[in-house]
């Protein structure tokens, strides 16, 4: 007989349902966010510095521009990392893991 939980649950998540005990999460911010922001700052400066390259510097509004796509960059990239360390924030979130 197969469970609710066979197949669609994560990994981890069906020990700790049958056993009653409550999951605990790793308090380090996920990796993946710290990447996706590095990654979205380094589009963001791609595409200001194809704006500012010496051929494009003299288009119309090619400054503005550049200029967007490092402000809209960085405030997404920032959010992303606020989002990422939203743990450590919160004070009573810290718990000391005790087995």
């Amino acid at each position: 007989m197969t469970s609710l939980l066979d197949g669609c649950a994560p990994v981890g998540y069906r020990a700790a349902v049958m056993s009653g005990h409550v999951i605990n999460f790793r308090l380090r911010p996920p990796k993946r966010m710290f990447f996706l922001a590095f990654l979205i700052l380094a589009v963001g400066g791609g595409i200001a510095a194809y704006y500012l390259s010496p051929a494009r510097r003299f288009m119309p509004d090619a400054r503005a521009r550049a200029y967007f796509a490092i402000a809209i960059a960085s405030v997404s990239s920032g959010c992303i990392l606020i989002v990422a360390t939203a743990k450590l924030w919160f004070r009573h979130l810290w718990h000391k893991r005790r087995h």
